[in-house]
């Protein structure tokens, strides 16, 4: 398990990651 980071939606993360309403991404770095 790593971080959990918060991403504005427009980035590309090559991870598996939650869109959450509001304009964020919630990402788990594994």
């Amino acid at each position: 398990m790593g971080d959990i980071i918060l991403i504005k939606l427009g980035e590309k993360i090559p991870c598996d990651g939650i869109v959450v309403e509001g304009g964020v991404m919630l990402m788990n770095l594994s």
